[in-house]
């Protein structure tokens, strides 16, 4: 672990580690420090939107998720050394307020079919934290969700809603989960973009296609955005069934 303790009054709040793959160097890991999780979550999404932007000489990417960002880089054009001096010379130049502070993105509405063969799993989860189907449902529905990154096939991942306790895995996991899956598990919430196999609890499903594939990017959602759960019933499915994500917003 290396320290950034020396460089600015933000610099304590950001620890690195160097990731060697295959015998090579190719990326350092960093950590969001002594922050809260809102606040580590804010700088580590900062650090990386400014890297991207920046595009230093040998950075491929970023890979940021709730408190890490790992940085990709070409080892055959610049080393862990160099790259752990972009962290130090932004860190230097900023103040712990702005890089611990996210403003909101856009917003997206999302329907969804809660309950029955579109959410199997939400009597269960329901009865796992001694509430009706009604109150988990409100719970889900009650609160604005910020999209805090992005897993794999562009699976959005977020804060679940603020059930009694965490929500445990299924002792069988599923091997294949239908896209549009809204699934919970511990305190975090996943919509699934792709049919995948998963082991978390199915509460609900979206029609809405959350890859557009006439879209220069595949995906318009982004770390930072705003997800706003809307209830639907089935006789509602077909009406937003040929949606994308975005298109209730527009």
């Amino acid at each position: 672990m290396l320290s950034l303790s020396e460089y600015g009054e933000s610099a304590a709040l950001l620890t690195a580690n160097i990731e060697t793959r295959e015998g090579t160097t190719q990326a350092v890991s960093f950590t969001a420090g002594e922050a809260s999780s809102e606040a580590a979550w804010a700088l580590v999404h900062n650090f990386s939107d400014w890297l991207l932007a920046f595009r230093p000489p040998g950075v491929l990417g970023t890979i940021p998720t709730y408190d890490k960002v790992l940085v990709e880089f070409d080892p055959l054009a610049t080393d862990h050394s160099t790259v752990y001096a972009f962290a130090r010379s932004w860190l230097a130049s900023q103040t712990a307020e702005k890089i611990t502070q996210r403003p909101a993105g856009r917003t997206f509405t999302v329907p969804v079919l809660y309950g029955g063969d579109a959410g199997p799993d939400l009597t269960d989860t329901a009865e796992q934290q001694g509430l009706s189907i009604k109150d988990v449902v409100n719970l889900h529905v009650g609160m604005e969700h910020p999209i805090r990154c992005l897993a794999q096939h562009g699976s959005i991942m977020l804060d679940g809603p603020p059930l009694p306790k965490p929500v445990k895995r299924r002792a069988e996991p599923r091997t294949r989960v239908p896209l549009g899956s809204v699934m919970l598990a511990g305190t975090q919430a996943v919509i699934l973009p792709t049919t995948s196999p998963s082991g978390w609890q199915v509460i609900g499903r979206t029609p809405l296609n959350l890859i557009n594939h006439d879209l220069s990017s595949l995906i318009n959602y982004a770390p930072g955005d705003i997800i706003r759960y809307a209830p639907i019933t089935e006789d509602e499915w077909s009406s937003y069934a040929k949606m994308a994500i975005g298109d209730l917003d527009d």
